[in-house]
């Protein structure tokens, strides 16, 4: 309710001091639950295991991999009734709390709510002449143009989450708490997990935060550390959420931000690239062919499906995106 409520002016402030020190604590103790939750389930379904992640250089993959030791060494339960009863509990408290922690990301990624501007789908797809006229780094109040209100905002900034406004100003806000950034690498690391836990509610808002990110990432002067985290944590968990049974919903929004991260950030990242070539039949020339190809689509469907034929066939029929096939 504090943060929902509070007013912009004194947003920073209390988004800073509520927030700093939770969401580190939130990732480890949300990664080490469902990685007893993968444990317990024998490792059967292969769904947030950190697999997907950790091959493009995330953070995620070792969080997970230091706890699944204990994890595994424990033996899950005794198959005794009390045991069983007391996973189930505890897979429904670690549920609930992922919930209840993806929505607290949403609402820093877009604090002002709604209100029906845009949220789903691709973040960015259809304004893309914008953001490569500059109107971003031109008219947006960050960048100190003139002018007042809404009249100075982008096509972009208008959507949800600003334009990736709003991620920004939370980022400075913890950082002036915590000069390590731990607020901030925990809060990406917890949401590109989430898209590859198996919940579907806690994936949609997760994809909210990771989605205004990816915005800000895109803007002409947004750091290049963030970029590169972009492309090595961001860009992998969305590959791997494609293969997620509970993400079916969220399919179109996958994709969506996969065309944004491979339009705006390709060609200003090495991480990026190195992901998508690690692709068993992606070449140098075919993703220069499909970059190309995208910068041209304005149709958010159409973009949508000329990411999911890339990725099919960069698939080479192999098991890591046979969802996409189905």
């Amino acid at each position: 309710p504090v943060l929902g409520r509070c007013p912009m002016a004194h947003r920073g402030v209390w988004h800073a001091a509520l927030t700093a020190e939770m969401v580190p604590h939130m990732h480890e103790r949300l990664s080490a639950g469902w990685v007893r939750i993968k444990a317990n389930a024998g490792g059967g379904n292969g769904v947030g295991n950190g697999g997907g992640i950790s091959s493009g250089g995330s953070n995620i993959g070792s969080s997970i991999g230091s706890a699944e030791g204990p994890a595994a060494a424990s033996g899950g339960n005794t198959g005794g009734g009390s045991a069983v009863v007391e996973d189930l509990i505890a897979e429904r408290v670690t549920r609930d709390l992922t919930r209840d922690h993806c929505a607290l990301l949403e609402l820093i990624a877009i604090p002002e709510g709604t209100f029906g501007r845009k949220t789903r789908g691709s973040g960015m797809t259809g304004h893309l002449r914008g953001i490569s006229g500059g109107d971003i780094g031109v008219e947006s109040p960050r960048a100190g143009g003139g002018g007042s209100g809404a009249a100075n905002l982008s096509n972009v900034e208008r959507l949800a989450h600003g334009g990736g406004r709003h991620i920004l100003d939370w980022m400075a806000a913890v950082s002036s708490v915590d000069g390590t950034g731990a607020a901030v690498r925990a809060g990406i690391a917890t949401a590109t997990a989430a898209v590859t836990w198996g919940d579907s509610e806690a994936a949609g808002r997760a994809l909210s935060f990771i989605r205004a990110v990816v915005a800000s990432a895109a803007l002409p002067d947004a750091d290049q550390a963030l970029r590169e985290t972009a492309g090595a944590e961001i860009l992998p968990a969305c590959l791997g959420g494609l293969t997620v049974p509970t993400n079916s919903a969220h399919q179109a929004e996958l994709l969506g931000l996969i065309r944004d991260v491979v339009v705006h950030l390709l060609p200003v990242t090495q991480s990026v690239r190195s992901v998508l070539l690690s692709l068993p039949g992606m070449t140098q020339a075919g993703l220069e062919g499909v970059l190309t190809e995208l910068s041209t689509i304005r149709s958010e469907k159409k973009a949508a499906n000329r990411v999911k034929e890339m990725l099919v066939a960069a698939a080479g029929g192999g098991d890591a995106l046979r969802a996409l096939a189905e």
